[in-house]
């Protein structure tokens, strides 16, 4: 998730707020029980149910919407694709989109693989921060 997120940096995750709302575009979650069975995963959702995702000629649209990253995060390495989303199926991308393993390569994501949404950085103190 470089550059949002840095290496070294410990989250809290809240595990419980899914239970009441849905997830949103935008939030960064983490997920696990997916694509690798060994492995969880902290990805960003960009396609929620019902959405049409397609990336052509390095540009992302989300229900024929051009999908508007912040300027640190723009990558002209986005392969093409199209996936429309199913009940209960997520979008995933990772901020550093040159090499993340995402829903590019994988797929969609269903809602019970999602493990919660990341709240704050907590560690190291110097860099601690709430993610919105």
């Amino acid at each position: 998730m470089f550059p949002t997120l840095l290496p070294d940096e410990f989250l809290l995750f809240d595990r419980l707020c899914y239970k009441i709302v849905r997830p949103r575009r935008r939030d960064i979650i983490l997920i696990g029980n997916t694509w690798d069975k060994q492995k969880n995963y902290v990805k960003r959702i960009v396609g929620i149910p019902g959405d049409d995702v397609a990336i052509r000629d390095g540009i992302l649209t989300i229900n024929e919407s051009i999908y508007k990253w912040s300027s640190k995060n723009i990558s002209y390495t986005l392969e093409m694709g199209h996936w429309i989303l199913g009940e209960n199926y997520y979008f995933l991308l990772g901020d550093a989109l040159e090499w993340s393993l995402d829903s590019r390569s994988n797929g969609p994501v269903h809602f019970d693989s999602i493990l919660g949404r990341a709240r704050m950085v907590y560690w190291p103190l110097s860099k601690t921060r709430t993610l919105d």
